[in-house]
Formats: C-alpha cells, sequence, structure tokens
C-alpha cells in the first residue's frame, strides 16, 4: 500500500475567497510604485494571468518588473492579505 506524503491544495476561489487578499496586494503593488490603482473590475481582470501580463495592461514597460517583486514580497500573513 502507497502511503500519502503530501496532498496540494489549489487556492483558486473553491477552497476558499482569496479574491479579496489578492486584490489588496495588487492595490498596495501600486500605492508602491506612487501609482493610482486601478478600479476593483480592472484588478478582478488581474486574477489568473500572469503578473507580467497584468501590470502591463496599466504600468509602463520599465515598471512591470518592480510591480511583480513588489507584489511577490508581501507577506501573505499580514490580515488585509489573508484568504477567507
Amino acid at each position: 500500500m502507497t502511503s500519502i506524503t503530501a496532498i496540494f491544495f489549489d487556492l483558486d476561489g473553491t477552497l476558499v475567497d482569496s479574491s479579496i487578499g489578492i486584490h489588496n496586494a495588487f492595490t498596495h503593488t501600486f500605492k508602491e510604485l506612487g501609482v493610482p490603482s486601478p478600479d476593483a473590475k480592472t484588478i478582478r481582470g488581474f486574477m489568473g494571468p500572469p503578473l507580467e501580463s497584468s501590470f502591463a495592461a496599466c504600468l509602463p514597460k520599465d515598471q512591470i518588473s518592480e510591480a511583480v517583486q513588489i507584489f511577490h514580497a508581501i507577506p501573505l500573513d499580514d490580515e488585509p492579505f489573508h484568504f477567507h
């Protein structure tokens, strides 16, 4: 009999609503860059595609890499970024 050594969960909205934390992470990133944050509908459209594509839709090319770095550096255990 084979024993299970790992279980993976895809937190895409089926088990948890991650949209609030993701939205907050995007708005935090835009704030850190010192640029206006897109509206909620636009940010919702960012959920799913690669970060580079999402940021390319509203930032100059020279800010995309920095935006991705800021987004990835957000500690997910901070309250505004929790998944619910």
